[in-house]
């Protein structure tokens, strides 16, 4: 896959080592908090059953 935002970020911070969905940030890195790749993800956004008085 390509796209313009794919190893185009400029500047970027040293203590951000993983992206949104938990996938390594690691040599030129991708424009925003998704970084492109094929690793695993392994956040998520929560769900009814992850949060409130019912979530295990």
């Amino acid at each position: 896959m390509a796209g313009p935002a794919i190893d185009t970020a400029t500047t970027g911070y040293a203590f951000v080592t993983d992206d949104m969905d938990g996938q390594a940030r690691a040599g030129a890195v991708d424009v925003g908090a998704d970084e492109h790749s094929a690793a695993a993800v392994t956040r998520r956004p929560l769900g009814s059953a992850d949060v409130g008085p019912n979530s295990a």
